[in-house]
């Protein structure tokens, strides 16, 4: 979450330095960043080793801090939660994740 605020930081204005500084001061402060965001494209491998090109249609904060993501997808429009554990084993952010996972999955 820390690395995920520090990038927004850094995308808005130059820091010279200071976004992990501004980060832990806004973490402190009760600031929630998200691991995605609603209407992000993520790719899943689906069963049958196809991509799944997906969108985040939900996402909620349980009482622990912990995030749940609804996604749709794009194969058969069927909706489904994942954790932000699952990033990276079920759920990519980018297509060429994805692709890669494939590839070591299927022993290319």
């Amino acid at each position: 979450m820390k690395k995920r605020l520090m990038e927004l930081i850094s995308e808005v204005q130059y820091l010279g330095g200071l976004e992990e500084k501004v980060a832990d001061i806004l973490l402190a402060n009760g600031v929630l960043v998200p691991p995605v965001k609603i209407g992000q494209t993520v790719y899943r491998i689906y069963w049958d080793y196809k991509i799944d090109v997906c969108k985040v249609s939900a996402l909620t904060q349980k009482s622990d801090k912990s995030w749940k993501m609804r996604i749709t997808s794009g194969i058969n429009r069927s909706v489904f939660e994942v954790t932000p554990s699952e990033i990276g084993k079920i759920i990519f952010l980018t297509k060429w994740e994805a692709e890669k996972a494939l590839a070591e999955r299927s022993g290319e």
